[in-house]
């Protein structure tokens, strides 16, 4: 994991960011390791769909699985650099149906024009 922190400096992520991604990809190496999916870096696209599975049905919302998911594609990234895998499996893994927030008082026609 050294070599991962090592990774997130070198890409100049501010400490809390690469203590919180650490923390992240600890969680998601545990949850590998209590399934017994073997080697994290020989994981699929779909390997790592079961962990988001895993992940709603412990109803995490899904802003909360696409953070966590961003870590995992970091440290993929970092297993790519170091030549232990050929892909990111997790580089276009989001979870959809996030909700957005809607104004509820847009500005008139005459205010956006004064702007």
């Amino acid at each position: 994991m050294n070599d991962f922190e090592h990774y997130l400096h070198q890409q100049s992520f501010a400490d809390s960011t690469i203590s919180e991604t650490i923390k992240e990809v600890d969680r998601f190496l545990k949850w590998a390791q209590s399934e017994d999916m073997g080697e994290a870096r020989l994981f699929t696209y779909n390997d790592l769909f079961g962990y988001v599975s895993f992940l709603k049905e412990s109803g995490i919302q899904p802003q909360t699985i696409n953070i966590r998911l961003c870590a995992i594609r970091k440290y993929y990234e970092h297993l790519k650099v170091a030549g232990m895998v050929l892909k990111n499996p997790a580089r276009h893994l989001h979870v959809k149906g996030i909700t957005q927030r809607i104004t509820e008082h847009p500005l008139s026609y005459d205010e956006m024009e004064r702007l």
